[in-house]
């Protein structure tokens, strides 16, 4: 019998481990990645962040043009610095509101009671028309049109409130007299001054355009669209030299002068109306201007107007213009109906004889509600 030799059983070779790459090691783990995994998840967002970047930098870029656009723009106003009122009024002129409160409790005519309400999200500005016919500007004007367009940046509302022109006011140095008699005593200041202590308004910015200016910013606006009433479109044509029927009607710079100052139609209280429909208007025209149409109306127009603003507040304000162009403007005129009557002054003159505390709080309700 052949010995049968004793052989180890060969053991099998297991094939080599794979490699596994650190990311698939800690997926399989539920781990975060390595280093080098994070290395290349940023190279993959790098991309994005890029065209972030240079998206981001593009509308930096379009909003600092614009900013230079409008500051340049604006530099074509006329810009008044406050001045010392002494026209007319002698070194004993006093506009201090201390000096209206004396003044109204020894007289007839009866302030607004208290302290000037100033809220600083609300920007008041007086809209001064004055009547001169050349574009040269006159201290011996007169105010023709009186508004208040207030902001309220907190509510993003707008309003424009006239001012009838024949209120009894107190001129200081003088007997009572007319509203829109105070420009020629004491120009755009002491209007403010008047306005601000019988109404106990914060207001103390005015902007100024006459009849020639006003003219030609329509002309250069390419005219307004306004809703003749069958009297007003009578009257522009017999005394105006129109052709113009009821209805909507488009208007030139010299028609629409015209239909803002009518008041023999009706009354004076819709005169002022017009006046403010005309502005409405006009800002509705701009909003339908096309940039260069735009460009052109600034150099038309611009140059023509005065305004003791500066030129930061105004870019200030005309940044915040979108907030407000798809909000209804308030209107209304002052005195409210019902809040006046009529008496003669001292010099003879015809005056309403206003409430001035209770326009004063409609006027507070209204701009600051």
């Amino acid at each position: 019998m052949t010995e049968k030799k004793y052989r180890p059983a060969q053991r099998k070779k297991r094939p080599p481990a794979k490699a596994v790459q650190p990311q698939a090691f800690y997926a399989e783990k539920g781990q975060a990645p390595g280093r080098k995994g994070k290395k290349q998840n940023r190279k993959k967002k790098r991309p994005w962040l890029r065209a972030g970047a240079v998206l981001l930098a593009l509308v930096l870029a379009v909003c600092a043009a614009g900013a230079a656009y409008l500051y340049i723009k604006l530099g074509k106003l006329t810009y008044v610095t406050p001045q010392e009122i002494t026209a007319q009024m002698g070194a004993a002129f006093d506009t201090g509101l201390e000096n209206y409160e004396r003044l109204s409790a020894a007289g007839s005519v009866k302030i607004a009671p208290g302290e000037i309400y100033h809220d600083p999200a609300v920007v008041n500005i007086l809209l001064l028309g004055t009547d001169e016919r050349t574009e040269e500007y006159s201290t011996a004007a007169r105010s023709d049109s009186m508004m208040i367009l207030s902001i309220n940046k907190r509510n993003n509302t707008w309003s424009l409130v006239s001012l009838e022109r024949a209120m009894g006011v107190i001129v200081p140095g003088r007997s009572d007299d007319w509203l829109t008699h105070t420009f020629s005593y004491g120009g755009p200041e002491l209007v403010l001054a008047t306005v601000r202590s019988h109404f106990k308004l914060d207001i103390d910015k005015y902007i100024r355009i006459n009849f020639s200016a006003f003219e030609k910013a329509v002309d250069a606006l390419g005219g307004v669209d306004i809703g003749l009433t069958y009297a007003e479109a009578t009257y522009l044509n017999a005394w105006c030299g129109g052709a113009f029927t009821e209805g909507a009607q488009h208007l030139d710079g010299k028609f629409a002068l015209d239909y803002a100052r009518m008041r023999k139609p009706d009354s004076d209280w819709k005169r002022v109306q017009r006046q403010r429909n005309v502005v409405a208007a006009m800002i509705d025209g701009i909003k339908q201007q096309g940039f260069f149409a735009l460009d052109h109306l600034l150099d038309e127009a611009l140059p023509l107007i005065q305004t003791n603003l500066t030129r930061g507040e105004l870019m200030g304000l005309a940044l915040h213009a979108p907030f407000l162009l798809g909000k209804e403007m308030r209107q209304t005129t002052l005195p409210a109906e019902g809040t006046f009557g009529n008496r003669i002054s001292p010099d003879g003159r015809s005056l309403y004889d206003v409430d001035y505390e209770e326009n004063a709080r409609l006027l507070r309700e209204l701009l600051y509600g």
